[in-house]
C-alpha cells in the first residue's frame, strides 16, 4: 500500500502545472495541492499504524526479556530456589531461536519505514529495537555463566537433598497412620464433625507434607536422581480428596436448601433461575461422584434432599405462574389433593409447599398450570388482536402511469397484513381446539369468521388490482386501444368502478372498516368477472400477435406488450432487441423520420461494436411492428447469408491465389461469425484439395501445410494483438479464430495419421456451394444447412474429443429427427456444447433454466416459438420440473417428433 502511494504521488508531481485546451487553461496547482495532502495524511495514517504494530511487539520483548533476567538472578539458598533458577536457565536457552524470529518482524518494519517513509519515523523507537537485540544476547550469555556456577555447587545441594528425603518419609509414614486412627472414616462419627476433621488432615498434608515432596522431587530432577515414591501418601492424599468432594457438596447442599425454604410466594419467580441452576449443578457433582463413596450412609442422605428438591421445583414453577390465580389453590388444588389449602402470596413460603408432600400430585399440577394458562392466553389474544386491527390502515400508492396519485394498495403494506391475518387466524383457530376455551368459545367464532371476511376482501382486492395494473398501461396505449375497441370501453367503465373502491379505502382508511363495506364487497365481485374476460381477449389478441411474428414465444407478455405499444416509435423498440436476436442489440435507420431500418448493431461497450449493412433497406413506416420485425429477420439472414459469400470469395482469392497469403485484412473488416466461417471454410478446402491432387488414400501433405502456413502465420500476429486488453471485442474475436485454427490442427494431424475418410467424417467441415450459393455445415455424412442468424462474438468453446463425440451423436439424432440430451455431471459444459454447436450452424438458441415453479403454459408457449422460428432450444435442469408439468410437454415432444419423421 505504501508503494502504491509513492507511485501515485510521483504520478501527481509529473502532472503539468497547466494544461491547455481549446481556450481554455486549466491549472492544477491546487488539485495537486489537494491530492498531494490526501496521500500525505494516508501516509501518516499507515506510519502510525505500523508505529503502533512494532511499538507493541518490543515492549512485549522487553518485559518477557525483563522477567527472564530477574528469575535467573534469583540468589540460590534451598533446592526448592535451585530448581526454579534452573528452570529459568533452561528456558532462556529454549527461547533463544524464538525470541530471534520475533525480533525479525520488527526490523523487517523498521526497513518499510526507512524504504517508503524515509526520514519520519523515530529514531529513539528504532534505536531500542537494536538495544532489545543486545540485552537478549547478554542475557544468554549470563544464563550459561549463571548454569556453570551453579554446577560447581551441586556436592553440597546433594547432601541436603538426601537428608530431606529421609526425613519426608519419616513425616509420611506418622501422617498416614493418623488418618486411619483419628480421620473421617472413624465409625459414628456425623457428616459436619467428620468433614472437620477431613479438612484438617488436607491442610496438614498440602501445607507441609506437599511443599517438601515437591522440593524433593525438583532436586532429585536436577542431580539425576531415581525419584522416590510415597505409595501409602499418595493413597491417602486420593482418599482424602474424593472423601472431602462428597462432604463439602453435602455441606452446600443442605445449607442452601434451609435458606431457600424461607423465600416467600411473592418472590418466588426471583429465585427459580438460581435455584434450579444450583440444584442441578448439585446433581451433576453428585453423579460424578467415587463409585467408593456411593457406599458411604453420607452419600444417601444427599441423594434424597437433592432427588426431592429437584422434583419439587417443576411444580414450584407451575403453581408460581400469574396465570395461577388464589382459586386455583384453594378450589382446584384443594379438591385434588384432598385437603384444604389457605394461600396467600404475601406469607406463604416455600418450605409450606414443600411440607404439603405434593410429588406425587405432578400430573394434577401440571392440568391446572396448563388451564390457568390457557384461560389467560385467550383473553390476552382476543385483546391484542382487536386492538390490533382496530389500528391496522391500507396505505395507498401511485401506477407507473400515475405516480403520483394514489389509485392502488401498497402491496408491501397488503402482504404484512395478510402475514398478520393468517397469524391471527391461526392463533383463533388454535385456541378454539384447547380443552379449557370452553368459557370463550362464542368470542372465538366471532372472531374467527371476522378475520376470515376481512382475508377473503382482501385477497379478492389484491386479485382485482394485480389484473388492472397489468391491463391499464396495454388499454390506455392507442396502438392497442385501436384494435381491441370493445374491451378498450368495458375496462374505461371497470376503471370507474375501480376509482370508487379506492375513494373509499381512501375515505376509511381502516382495514377491517373497508373490508366490512357493503359498496366495496359488491364492486369487487362484479369487477373480478370483467377483469378476467378482458384478460382473456388479451391473451387471443397476444397469441395472434406470436403467430404473426414467432420470436415473441420467447418473452414474457409485458415485454410483447411493451413492444406492441411501440408501434409509433419504431427506435424504442431497440430495447427489446436482445431478447429476440441473438446478435442483434441496435438498429439504424436512414435518417431522422425513420422510415428505414439501414444497419444492424452488435454493441459490446461505448467503443466497440459490429454493424451489418442491410442488403434492401427495411421499411418501418406505416408498417405493423410484428409484419416490420418479421421484415428484419428475414432481410437479416438474406444480408448474413451474402455477407458470408462475398467474404469467402475474398478468402479464397488471398489463400489460393496470392503468394503471401495474408486474412489479416478480411478479420479486421467482417464480423467474428464470419471469420469463424471463412477458417473452416479454407480449412475445409484445403484438405479436399489436397485429396484431389494424390492418387494414395492420403492427402498430399504438402500441399495442405503450403496453402495452410498462410493461416497459421497470420494467427501467429493474431495473438500478439490480442495483448490489448481494452478491446474486448477483438480479443473476444481472435480468441474464438485461433481456438477454432488449433481444433483444426489437431483435426489435420489425425487426418494425416490415420484413416483419411473416417477422420475427415469425425471433423466439423464448411464449404461454400457455388453453383447453389448457399452454405453447408458437415458433420460425419450428414450435412445441415447453414441457417444465417446474425450471432454476436462470443467465447468459442476449446473442442475436444469428447466435444466431436457430442456432436456427432447429436447429428446423428438430428438426421434420424430425434433430438439429443447430453448427460453427465453438473457444470461440465453440456449446455455450452449443444450452445455452440448452434451457433457453428448459425442458429439462434435458446436456453432456460428450468425450475419447480414452471408450469405447462410457459413450457407450452416456449415449444410453440421453438417449431415456429425453427431454432434450438435447450432445457437445463429438466428433472426439476413436476412430474404433471413433464406428463404435458412429453406429449407436446412427441407430437412434434411424429410430424418430423413424416
Amino acid at each position: 500500500e505504501l508503494k502504491k502511494l509513492m507511485d501515485t504521488e510521483n504520478k501527481i508531481l509529473k502532472i503539468p502545472a497547466s494544461v491547455q485546451i481549446g481556450a481554455m487553461e486549466l491549472k492544477t496547482d491546487k488539485i495537486k495541492e489537494s491530492m498531494l495532502k490526501i496521500l500525505g495524511n494516508w501516509k501518516k495514517e499507515y506510519l502510525s499504524d505500523l508505529t503502533k504494530k512494532v511499538k507493541n511487539r518490543v515492549d512485549g520483548l522487553k518485559d518477557e526479556i525483563k522477567r527472564l533476567s530477574v528469575r535467573a538472578k534469583r540468589p540460590v539458598k534451598d533446592l526448592a530456589t535451585l530448581g526454579e533458577v534452573m528452570q529459568t536457565l533452561d528456558d532462556i536457552r529454549n527461547k533463544d531461536s524464538e525470541i530471534k524470529i520475533q525480533l525479525k518482524p520488527v526490523s523487517e518494519i523498521y526497513n518499510l519505514l526507512e524504504v517508503y517513509l524515509k526520514g519520519v519515523q523515530d529514531k529513539e523507537e528504532e534505536n531500542q529495537k537494536k538495544l532489545l537485540e543486545q540485552e537478549w544476547k547478554r542475557l544468554v550469555l549470563e544464563a550459561e555463566n549463571r548454569r556453570t556456577e551453579l554446577q560447581q555447587n551441586q556436592t553440597n545441594y546433594k547432601r541436603e537433598l538426601i537428608k530431606n528425603i529421609k526425613d519426608l518419609v519419616n513425616d509420611a509414614k506418622e501422617f498416614c497412620t493418623e488418618f486411619k486412627e483419628k480421620g473421617p472414616n472413624v465409625p459414628g462419627i456425623p457428616p459436619s464433625e467428620a468433614l472437620d476433621r477431613l479438612k484438617s488432615f488436607k491442610s496438614k498434608h498440602d501445607e507441609v507434607l506437599k511443599r517438601k515432596r515437591e522440593n524433593c522431587e525438583r532436586g532429585e530432577k536436577i542431580f539425576n536422581l531415581t525419584r522416590k515414591k510415597y505409595e501409602e501418601l499418595d493413597q491417602t492424599d486420593k482418599e482424602m480428596t474424593w472423601l472431602l468432594s462428597l462432604y463439602q457438596l453435602y455441606a452446600s447442599v443442605l445449607n442452601d436448601i434451609t435458606a431457600w425454604r424461607e423465600i416467600t410466594w411473592i418472590d418466588i419467580n426471583k429465585y427459580l433461575g438460581e435455584m434450579n441452576e444450583k440444584i442441578q449443578e448439585y446433581d451433576r457433582k453428585c453423579d460424578n461422584l467415587d463409585e467408593q463413596l456411593k457406599k458411604i450412609p453420607a452419600y444417601y442422605e444427599l441423594r434424597n434432599y437433592i432427588d426431592n428438591f429437584i422434583q419439587t421445583l417443576p411444580l414450584v414453577a407451575l403453581m408460581s405462574k400469574a396465570s395461577v390465580l388464589p382459586r386455583h389453590w384453594e378450589s382446584d388444588l384443594a379438591s385434588k389433593i384432598k385437603k384444604p389449602v389457605s394461600f396467600a402470596r404475601e406469607t406463604f413460603t416455600l418450605g409450606n409447599f414443600m411440607d404439603m408432600n405434593l410429588i406425587d400430585y405432578a400430573e394434577e399440577i401440571k392440568e391446572i398450570s396448563k388451564a390457568a394458562d390457557e384461560q389467560l392466553t385467550i383473553e390476552n389474544q382476543l385483546r391484542d388482536i382487536a386492538m390490533h386491527w382496530q389500528s391496522e390502515d391500507f396505505e395507498l400508492v401511485g401506477t407507473a402511469r400515475k405516480k403520483d396519485v394514489p389509485c392502488a394498495l401498497d402491496p408491501k403494506k397488503i402482504d404484512e397484513i395478510i402475514s398478520k391475518l393468517e397469524e391471527h387466524q391461526t392463533r383463533i383457530n388454535t385456541m378454539t381446539a384447547w380443552r379449557s376455551s370452553t368459557p370463550h368459545q362464542e368470542k372465538l367464532a366471532q372472531a374467527s369468521n371476522k378475520y376470515s371476511e376481512i382475508y377473503d376482501t382482501i385477497n379478492k382486492c389484491m386479485k382485482v388490482q394485480k389484473i388492472w395494473q397489468f391491463l391499464e398501461p396495454v388499454f390506455h396505449t392507442q396502438d392497442i386501444a385501436k384494435q381491441m375497441v370493445q374491451e378498450s370501453k368495458r375496462f374505461a367503465q371497470i376503471e370507474k368502478d375501480w376509482t370508487k373502491i379506492i375513494e373509499k379505502i381512501n375515505e376509511e382508511k381502516n382495514v377491517a372498516r373497508c373490508c366490512e363495506n357493503d359498496m366495496v364487497k359488491g364492486l369487487l365481485s362484479s369487477l373480478e368477472e370483467s377483469l378476467e374476460f378482458c384478460q382473456k381477449k388479451l391473451d387471443t389478441y397476444l397469441e395472434k400477435k406470436r403467430r404473426e411474428f414467432s420470436r415473441f414465444y420467447f418473452v414474457s407478455d409485458t415485454e410483447v406488450l411493451n413492444v406492441l405499444s411501440q408501434g409509433s416509435d419504431p427506435a424504442a423498440v431497440q430495447y427489446h432487441l436482445p431478447s429476440l436476436f441473438d446478435g442483434i442489440t441496435n438498429i439504424e435507420f436512414d435518417g431522422e423520420e425513420k422510415k428505414y431500418i439501414t444497419k444492424l448493431k452488435c454493441i459490446y461497450d461505448e467503443k466497440y461494436m459490429e454493424q451489418l449493412t442491410l442488403c434492401n433497406p427495411v421499411r418501418v413506416e406505416q408498417q405493423k411492428i410484428e409484419d416490420w420485425l418479421q421484415t428484419l429477420v428475414d432481410e437479416m439472414k438474406r444480408t448474413v447469408k451474402k455477407t458470408i459469400e462475398d467474404a469467402i470469395l475474398e478468402a479464397e482469392q488471398v489463400i489460393f491465389q496470392s503468394a503471401d497469403k495474408d486474412i489479416s485484412g478480411l478479420i479486421e473488416k467482417y464480423p467474428a461469425q464470419m471469420c469463424q466461417i471463412i477458417l473452416r471454410a479454407i480449412w475445409t478446402h484445403a484438405v479436399e484439395q489436397g485429396r484431389a491432387e494424390t492418387t494414395g488414400k492420403r492427402p498430399n501433405k504438402d500441399l495442405i501445410q503450403t496453402e495452410m502456413s498462410g493461416i497459421v502465420n497470420t494467427l501467429k500476429d493474431m495473438l500478439r494483438k490480442t495483448e490489448d486488453p481494452e478491446d474486448i471485442l477483438r480479443r473476444t474475436k481472435l480468441e474464438s479464430l485461433i481456438t477454432i485454427q488449433v481444433y483444426q490442427t489437431d483435426a489435420y494431424n489425425k487426418i494425416i495419421g490415420g484413416d483419411f475418410e473416417m477422420e475427415k467424417q469425425k471433423t466439423i467441415r464448411m464449404e461454400w456451394k457455388h453453383e447453389d450459393r448457399k452454405l453447408e455445415v458437415k458433420i460425419t455424412d450428414f450435412s445441415f444447412k447453414y441457417f444465417y442468424e446474425f450471432l454476436r462474438a462470443t467465447e468459442k468453446l476449446v473442442i475436444t474429443p469428447l466435444t466431436d463425440r457430442c456432436y456427432i451423436s447429436v447429428a446423428q439424432a438430428i438426421n434420424l429427427q430425434c433430438g439429443g440430451c447430453i448427460i453427465g455431471p453438473s457444470s461440465v459444459g453440456k449446455t455450452e456444447t449443444i450452445k455452440d454447436m448452434g451457433r457453428t450452424l448459425g442458429l439462434f438458441v435458446i436456453n432456460t433454466n428450468c425450475s419447480k415453479e414452471y408450469n405447462s403454459a410457459a413450457l407450452t408457449k416456449l415449444l410453440k416459438g421453438i417449431v415456429a422460428t425453427g431454432v434450438w432450444g435447450t432445457f437445463d435442469q429438466f428433472n426439476l420440473i413436476a412430474h404433471d408439468v413433464l406428463s404435458v410437454i412429453a406429449s407436446h415432444i412427441e407430437v412434434i417428433a411424429n410430424v418430423k419423421r413424416s
